[in-house]
């Protein structure tokens, strides 16, 4: 799955995703702004109905941490 958002004409953002055995994973997400980020992840995460869903996030990301963690995304390993 691919997503992609954008203004004037030009790319602000994108978000990628995969069906893998186990899980459905999303990522990367980039964007210029975290809203964008928010909104790309959430459209993403509306097409992910048949597995649970993993999500590789830089740990210094304080803000995106706490945007997954509101929708019940826990850590399960460290991701440098």
């Amino acid at each position: 799955m691919a997503f992609y958002a954008e203004q004037d004409g030009q790319v602000t953002g994108y978000c990628l995703g995969r069906i893998g055995s186990h899980y459905t994973q999303i990522g990367p997400v980039v964007a210029d702004h975290l809203d964008i980020a928010r909104d790309l992840f959430l459209s993403a995460l509306q097409q992910c109905t048949r597995q649970a869903v993993i999500v590789d996030t830089p740990f210094h990301q304080t803000e995106w941490n706490r945007f997954l963690h509101d929708l019940g995304f826990e850590e399960q390993r460290p991701f440098i």
